[in-house]
């Protein structure tokens, strides 16, 4: 009878006849039985398989392949490297009828500077002990330094000091009109779409790492 329960006793044990005997308490049977139920339900079971799917991405960027498993610092890195993306002209192509060039080369300069600030406040024991999150701060180096630098290197002077030229020249006129009379427009247009892709491409990537696929629970 449930009356006759010891509610005092969790679990109690001594030997007898030379025997060990254990006496489980009502309370302890039903917190036993409670968890073994939780446990075994479908939901804690989507939590924990969900908690320990390993997120990666192996995307190829200037013919190498970058293998990069999620972490707590490669999340956290690959997040506020996104955010610099997806929030300026940089991981959005380009418009030639309503973009205006002089606008996107300061805001590729302004993520320029934020992408090295990150790399640069990481901690440098961190970066020699977890081999994703170098994996990670290279890759974004790398972005800078082979896929935006030699474009603005190339492109952003000459084409910013011919604007201005001809913005004084001809007043006021309408820049998208404007910047498409530059003597070399269609091939800046077409290096700056290459970069433009590799950005888009980055942030794709960078949003896996940081936010997990689509209905996937990644882990942490």
């Amino acid at each position: 009878m449930i009356s006759d329960w010891d509610w005092s006793t969790l679990v109690e044990a001594a030997f007898s006849s030379g025997r060990l005997e254990v006496v489980i308490g009502p309370i302890s049977l039903i917190v036993a039985l409670g968890v073994a139920l939780f446990l075994a339900s479908p939901a804690w079971t989507y939590r924990r398989l969900g908690r320990w799917r390993v997120t990666e991405i192996t995307p190829t960027f200037f013919g190498t392949q970058w293998r990069i498993e999620r972490n707590t610092q490669t999340a956290q890195l690959a997040h506020e490297a996104y955010v610099e993306l997806v929030t300026r002209k940089a991981a959005i192509p380009f418009d030639q009828d309503n973009d205006v060039l002089a606008e996107v080369y300061d805001s590729w300069y302004s993520l320029f500077g934020e992408i090295r600030r990150l790399a640069r406040s990481l901690d440098a024991d961190e970066i020699s002990s977890n081999e994703d999150l170098r994996m990670l701060h290279d890759l974004l180096i790398a972005v800078l330094n082979r896929g935006l630098r030699p474009h603005l290197t190339r492109w952003q002077y000459r084409f910013r000091g011919w604007f201005e030229d001809q913005e004084r020249a001809q007043g006021e006129v309408d820049p998208q009109e404007l910047q498409r009379a530059f003597p070399d427009y269609d091939e800046l247009v077409e290096s700056l779409g290459e970069a433009n892709s590799l950005l888009i491409e980055l942030s794709a990537q960078l949003k896996t790492i940081a936010h997990g696929t689509s209905g996937e629970r990644i882990a942490s």
